[in-house]
């Protein structure tokens, strides 16, 4: 912002995301759990700043939330040199299942993943291939939950702007060991 001369009145949406859990509640309603986390010290301590102003932009209105894969899958579809393409997602730790699922139980629109475009209605919805076959089943015998691991979406850009389809999603079983 810095660089072209902008300052916080200048922005008029904020898109968020972080893989550890749902961050617009928090920034919503809660910035005094944000500073507990830091206390805590998520990330192995060396990430800070998550109550900043600059991070939570609580004088930003207009809010929504991208699940983990999604949003590096938005940010590649936008940055590309061409109009179609294809782009895989593997870094092992993105959005849980149960996250993604209720978001979509509970028609929450300030949330959008994977499992909102498959019931996107204004194009018929779209087929997912999820990897297990039985991650619902799997998921509700669970204590914890499964993350998305490799994600494939497929994007066009055109005059009308930038449409972005999910055709795979794997998810594995995330246990905390070790991760958090």
């Amino acid at each position: 912002m810095d660089v072209l001369d902008l300052d916080l009145e200048n922005v008029v949406k904020v898109v968020m995301n972080n893989h550890h859990h749902r961050i617009l509640p928090l920034v919503d309603g809660d910035v005094d759990h944000m500073e507990w986390e830091e206390g805590l010290g998520i990330n192995g301590g060396v990430e800070e700043g998550y109550s900043d102003e600059y991070n939570v932009l609580e004088s930003i209105d207009d809010k929504m939330e991208l699940s983990h894969h999604l949003a590096h899958a938005y940010s590649v579809c936008a940055q590309a040199p061409f109009d179609t393409g294809m782009v895989v997602v593997m870094d092992g730790m993105g959005e849980t299942y149960r996250v993604m699922k209720k978001a979509v139980e509970m028609g929450d629109e300030t949330y959008v993943s994977d499992f909102t475009l498959c019931n996107d209605d204004d194009d018929g919805g779209e087929e997912i291939e999820i990897v297990p076959r039985n991650l619902e089943e799997l998921a509700a015998k669970s204590y914890y939950d499964w993350r998305e691991a490799e994600s494939v979406y497929t994007f066009c850009k055109d005059e009308s702007g930038l449409k972005v389809k999910v055709s795979f999603g794997h998810f594995l079983y995330h246990n905390c060991i070790g991760w958090c």
